[in-house]
């Protein structure tokens, strides 16, 4: 044991001898969870795969390949040992997933032709993993070959009803669906900057959002537990003015980019605009779901029962609207639901002091006294006293506007008098010659007409300002 250890030592070299330490009552390789091949796959195969479900597809696919590339053949194949073929099973199933996941990565950045001979490798060693058999129909459709497409699964349908007397699950069948009818989803996956906009009740992001962080927290945390296998649902009840619309467009600002697109529908559009993709992540609103009829509630349940990741549906309801029957329609969907209610006093009197100065806050939080901390009644009486406040200072202003604009007036009257006398003056001054020579006239006549009479004294002024 001695000869052995000393030549592994010698193999790893000065500073790898240091990694076998002696320790009673034998040897011990010392080394960091992150010097180890199979710590480091299974980090980096999580790290991607939360990536991937949040919509990071170039890092995704970045931290994917590097995990699949630490592999060199079977793990533990050297041993032949009860505790090795566990750990070999565990570790080989955790590397197809990988692999699975980094094929979504590809496709999702636009791969398809390139992919076909590398999944077809895999299938004929794994023929009844679905998920390999839906990214090689994904692959042969955009290589334009939608033929070989539905033959593949054709060819999986075969392999599970023989050998395990089962159908393909619900998204191989979906797929064929979409093979079939020539779904533009199947394409490869837009370019970010060519997301859809954000729809226009979403867009709009006022007022502010306050009060509501653990709300939007919840609604985040939804969202990141999507991925391709994995739809998520949550319900937003509430009264009218509660904030669940604004809440919802919170959401959407958060999560929209990055790959992730939003779709907003009220009432009973949910069925008819029910999103067909499945490769991106998305998020689905459905506002003012107590709108809507019955059936298409039930509707709306079965989609959801056979719907495909990654997929957030967040369904707005009034709760105190529903009928029984819509409630029992929305009791048929797997869902979590949170009940807004009214803002606690601190909230209210932010989004009271965004309407007014500081001086008028308490006036302002009397006049939203009645509102019951529902924001959008906050923000209406805070927003009405600013308006009133707003025209008592005006017409105060107005009020102080008036005395010296009368007085300005007053003036002007005056000096009009002024400059009528200085011309009576003048024309008498004409009239007697003899009275006043050597009196010096002023030219001045403000407002008032120049006469005939005037022509002495201002005959050729024009000249004079000329030169």
């Amino acid at each position: 044991m001695q000869t052995y250890v000393s030549r592994l030592r010698g193999a790893l070299g000065v500073e790898g001898a240091s990694l076998i330490v002696t320790r009673p009552p034998g040897y011990l390789a010392d080394v960091e969870p992150g010097q180890v091949d199979a710590v480091r796959f299974i980090r980096l195969a999580d790290s991607g795969r939360r990536s991937l479900a949040e919509g990071r597809i170039a890092e995704a696919a970045e931290l994917l390949r590097e995990a699949t590339s630490l592999w060199r053949g079977d793990a533990l194949a050297e041993f032949d040992a009860p505790f090795a073929e566990r750990e070999r099973v565990r570790l080989g199933e955790l590397r197809l997933v990988a692999i699975e996941d980094r094929i979504a990565a590809d496709l999702e950045l636009g791969a398809g032709p390139e992919l076909v001979g590398d999944l077809e490798d895999l299938i004929a060693a794994y023929p009844l993993r679905e998920r390999l058999w839906e990214h090689l129909i994904t692959a042969l459709y955009r290589a334009g070959r939608q033929s070989d497409a539905l033959t593949a699964y054709r060819r999986v349908r075969s392999v599970l009803v023989d050998d395990l007397g089962i159908e393909p699950g619900q998204r191989l069948r979906a797929l064929e669906r979409m093979v079939l009818a020539q779904d533009p989803a199947l394409l490869a996956r837009q370019p970010d900057a060519l997301l859809p906009p954000l729809p226009g009740p979403l867009a709009a992001l006022q007022p502010s959002l306050v009060g509501r962080d653990d709300d939007l927290g919840w609604l985040v945390a939804a969202y990141r537990q999507t991925n391709p296998a994995h739809v998520v649902c949550r319900v937003l009840d509430g009264p009218t003015g509660v904030g669940k619309t604004r809440l919802a467009a919170a959401l959407a600002a958060d999560v929209y980019g990055g790959g992730t697109a939003v779709e907003y529908v009220t009432g009973g559009g949910a069925v008819r605009r029910w999103p067909s993709w499945t490769h991106r992540p998305s998020v689905f609103i459905c506002d003012d779901l107590d709108q809507a009829e019955t059936a298409e509630i039930h509707r709306l349940a079965e989609l959801l029962s056979v719907a495909s990741g990654p997929l957030l549906v967040v369904l707005i309801v009034r709760g105190e609207a529903l009928s029984a029957a819509q409630r029992a329609a929305l009791d048929r969907i797997d869902t979590e639901r949170r009940v807004l209610g009214g803002l606690p006093p601190d909230a209210v009197a932010q989004i009271v002091r965004g309407h007014v100065d500081e001086g008028d806050v308490p006036a302002a939080l009397a006049a939203a006294s009645d509102a019951d901390g529902l924001p959008g009644a906050v923000h209406d009486a805070a927003r009405g006293y600013a308006e009133r406040r707003a025209a008592e200072l005006v017409g105060g202003a107005a009020q102080d506007v008036v005395p010296s604009r009368r007085s300005l007036i007053a003036r002007r009257k005056q000096l009009l008098h002024r400059v009528l006398d200085l011309q009576h003056l003048r024309r008498a001054h004409v009239a007697t010659p003899s009275a006043g020579i050597g009196t010096p006239i002023c030219p001045y006549k403000g407002l008032a007409a120049f006469d005939v009479t005037d022509a002495d004294y201002f005959f050729g002024r024009e000249r004079l300002v000329a030169h």
